[in-house]
């Protein structure tokens, strides 16, 4: 799901990892059952996406391992009120 100014996706483990690079995560909402990241888009990023479905990029473990907890605890946390990004 991509548009002019944002990237969207419900993929954790590709949000983590766009998060690990420093990709600015613009938004998160609930759709379902499930979580809807959105980033700002940019050639990084794409290349970052490209890149992950491709299974080229690398990340860090501890850094993708921190960046999956955050996302998690953020999302827990909207389910009791707004969270600030």
């Amino acid at each position: 799901m991509i548009s002019a100014k944002l990237y969207a996706t419900s993929d954790i483990y590709l949000a983590a990892t766009l998060k690990v690079y420093d990709t600015h995560l613009d938004n998160f909402r609930k759709k379902g059952t499930r979580t809807l990241f959105e980033f700002q888009r940019s050639e990084k990023c794409d290349d970052l996406v490209r890149g992950y479905y491709e299974g080229t990029v690398l990340v860090p473990p501890k850094k993708l391992r921190d960046a999956l907890r955050e996302l998690k605890t953020m999302t827990i946390q909207q389910k009791t009120g707004p969270v600030s990004i």
